[in-house]
């Protein structure tokens, strides 16, 4: 008779742990992405056959909802970008893409909101991201493309100094 009990609590100790196991999802790729990137941004635009290049630049991905994240880039160059609702496609890496504004300092120390567009890549281990920012409506068209890591050697590369590259 003791045998008996043992067993069954075995067999149901047994399903209670398959049943646990079963329920256990997988992590949503808009959780696997978020965190804070820092890096620098290389902007290029119509009216300059050079990018422009800024470091210490940082972009904060926070996890909305299944498959959609918010992210915002902070550059001391152009602004604050904010895209509240960006949809992620996981694949081998999440790809972003979305909408949303930038508040965007002018030559007069004014902010003035644009709107923007962002879309890129992030790999699943937050390793590295590569995003870039588009606003049609400034000079001509501004592309900010934001890397993680270090700023490459552009030899006059700095804040607002446009590179030789």
């Amino acid at each position: 008779m003791e045998k008996n009990i043992l067993l069954k609590g075995i067999v149901m100790m047994s399903v209670v742990v398959l049943g646990l196991a079963a329920c256990s999802k997988e992590k949503d790729v808009s959780d696997k992405i978020a965190g804070n990137y820092n890096g620098y941004t290389a902007a290029t635009f119509s009216y300059s056959p050079r990018a422009m290049y800024t470091a210490d630049e940082k972009v904060v991905v926070k996890s909305v909802g299944p498959k959609t994240v918010s992210v915002t880039l902070t550059s001391q160059t152009w602004g604050t970008a904010t895209f509240n609702t960006v949809q992620v496609t996981e694949g081998s890496t999440a790809a972003l893409n979305g909408s949303g504004t930038i508040a965007m300092p002018t030559m007069g120390g004014q902010v003035t909101n644009y709107d923007a567009s962002i879309a890129g890549t992030i790999t699943l281990d937050r390793g590295s991201a590569d995003l870039n920012v588009n606003v049609p409506a400034v000079m001509g068209g501004v592309n900010i493309a934001f890397k993680t890591g270090t700023m490459p050697d552009t030899s006059t590369a700095s804040k607002g100094v446009i590179s030789n590259k």
